[in-house]
């Protein structure tokens, strides 16, 4: 879970082996991996009771597959686009305590899927 994120809840997923590209998941990698993403974004909407999880991926600025997901909840700066532009990111939507207390309750919810 990012600590530094305008929305509650924001993650992010990666495989430990370094795969560039979700286009190189292949085989028992892509089945595990869409698994864990199902399962992480449904702990993740659990977790924060968002309406729903937004997942994308931007393939070209660090070259190593990570996921991002996004707790979507009205009013957000997701609301309507995936990015803005020219929004005021606040980077202290949670103390240090309500980060750990939500990631932790979010780590609960995906063992409890997985």
């Amino acid at each position: 879970m990012s600590t530094f994120s305008e929305v509650r809840g924001f993650c992010y997923l990666e495989p430990i082996k370094h795969i560039e590209h979700v286009t190189e998941l292949e085989g028992k990698e892509a089945d595990e991996f869409g698994k864990i993403l199902a399962c992480a974004s449904k702990a993740i909407k659990t977790a924060t009771g968002s309406k729903l999880v937004y997942v994308y991926i931007f393939g070209d600025h660090i070259p190593h597959l990570h996921v991002h997901l996004a707790p979507h909840f009205d009013g957000d700066n997701y609301a309507d686009d995936v990015i803005k532009r020219g929004i005021n990111i606040k980077e202290d939507v949670m103390t240090d305590g309500e980060q750990r207390k939500l990631g932790g309750e979010i780590k609960r919810q995906l063992w409890s899927l997985l």
